[in-house]
């Protein structure tokens, strides 16, 4: 037969679409210390997860700290889109005793090995000495997760937490781009 397939009728494209950015927020959050709040996420459709699929988020803030407080960037993967998804990367860093609304970023890549198979890394700069982190930047060890569930929606999510309400950060970009399908 030939002829052109409705688009109801296509095969979902490998990890959701075409490259691009999948999802950013559209205002600046409130600020955050506990608990752990998602910043931004998007919905991976059912078996669209290949070996070789990317995605890359990225996150512009700015921290106030008063006190050494560990701050947490988590990727989280999962069904619910909430903390009890599966941390594919948890990111922390010891705030600075001192700064106000000092600006920092943080990018992570995650590529899937396989359909059940995540690595993770991800870098964080600093304006400074003071806020998020004591240094201009921050490279995470690679963190590898095993045993995903690829053959049903879940949810790619960004979160953040600190140890306590003395170190607070508010962000004011945030987005998921799919990298490579």
């Amino acid at each position: 037969s030939s002829g052109t397939l409705g688009a109801g009728r296509l095969p979902a494209p490998a990890g959701g679409g075409p490259p691009g950015g999948v999802a950013a927020i559209t205002s600046v959050t409130s600020p955050i210390n506990t608990p752990e709040t998602t910043i931004v996420s998007y919905t991976v459709p059912a078996n669209t997860i290949a070996a070789g699929t990317t995605y890359r988020v990225v996150a512009y803030g700015t921290c106030t700290s008063s006190a050494a407080n560990v701050s947490t960037a988590k990727i989280r993967f999962g069904s619910t889109g909430t903390a009890s998804d599966t941390a594919l990367a948890t990111f922390n860093v010891t705030s600075a005793t001192s700064g106000s609304n000092v600006a920092f970023s943080v990018e992570f890549y995650i590529t899937f090995q396989s359909t059940t198979v995540a690595e993770v890394t991800a870098i964080l700069h600093n304006n400074g000495s003071t806020g998020i982190y004591t240094a201009l930047q921050v490279i995470m060890a690679p963190a590898n997760t095993t045993g995903l569930t690829t053959t049903s929606n879940e949810v790619l999510q960004l979160s953040y937490a600190s140890a306590a309400s003395t170190t607070t950060s508010t962000f004011q970009i945030a987005m998921i781009e799919l990298v490579k399908p």
